[in-house]
């Protein structure tokens, strides 16, 4: 990829998936001792009777410095059989937004619009110095608050300047890609969104059209499908979707997860 961060992201995606293969293999002695180390018993004012596990700790991505990132791993629900749902790997972008403090806990987690109950969640902070992170060699904990800190802001100078690139690459490997707006997004306009997707210069296989909500038939937004890419706009969503149009993003996820179009008129009328 030819830049250090992303060199960086690949490392990071690497421990992540011995981390899903650690979580979600058949259980070993040593499986489920680590397993138990990082579950989580009970966080402070959780509802009670919950019905779901949850595991929270360190993926280290440089043991010479001492640098780990601190993930949260919430499962589907018993009843959703968790062992039989996919794993899904959410995180925040910025660079220097949290996942653990946006995604999980603002956004998407068990106790706001909940995709879990679809998926096992897995929230990842990246990069190092995001959220909370670990640095072994001086002991220190540390919860970095990332918001307005020009400081902050500034481990991340090496950050892609564009995600085409990224895209590009996932496209070539073969995995899907879905992008989505809020279409009263302030902070990244969807016009913007869409310039940038037409310099990819991808084929289109479906054209700009309406989707619908089935549950009421109206508009939920709309969306192009192309080659490898699918990218949809939410109606009346902001920058934070799942915040602002609860059920429509739980239903984009689910259409995404089915690997399934949006429906239009033509398919709510069938």
């Amino acid at each position: 990829m030819g830049t250090q961060s992303e060199s960086l992201l690949i490392s990071s995606l690497l421990y992540v998936l011995v981390l899903a293969h650690v979580l979600t293999s058949p259980v070993s002695a040593k499986n489920l001792k680590q397993q138990e180390k990082d579950r989580i018993i009970k966080l402070p004012g959780q509802p009670p009777n919950l019905n779901f596990s949850q595991y929270s700790g360190y993926i280290s991505v440089d043991q010479k410095a001492g640098r780990a990132l601190f993930y949260w791993l919430i499962e589907a629900p018993v009843s959703k059989r968790p062992a039989s749902r996919p794993l899904v790997l959410w995180l925040n972008g910025g660079p220097g937004c949290s996942s653990v403090a946006y995604g999980a806990s603002e956004e998407v987690g068990p106790f706001r619009v909940n995709f879990t109950v679809e998926a096992n969640m897995l929230f990842l902070d990246s990069p190092a110095g995001v959220g909370f992170r670990i640095r072994t060699t001086l002991m220190t904990y540390t919860l970095l608050v990332t918001r307005d800190s020009s400081a902050i802001r500034g481990n991340w100078s090496d950050s892609p300047k564009s995600m085409l690139p990224i895209f590009k690459e996932l496209r070539a490997a073969g995995i899907r890609i879905w992008l989505y707006s809020g279409d009263a997004d302030a902070i990244l306009p969807l016009t913007a969104t869409r310039y940038s997707i037409d310099a990819l210069n991808l084929k289109t296989d479906i054209e700009w059209y309406a989707w619908i909500d089935p549950f009421n038939e109206q508009v939920g937004g709309w969306t192009q499908v192309y080659k490898g890419l699918t990218y949809v706009t939410v109606r009346g969503a902001g920058h934070e979707v799942p915040l602002t149009k609860p059920r429509l993003a739980l239903l984009l996820f689910n259409y995404f997860l089915k690997n399934q179009s949006l429906p239009d008129h033509s398919l709510i009328n069938l």
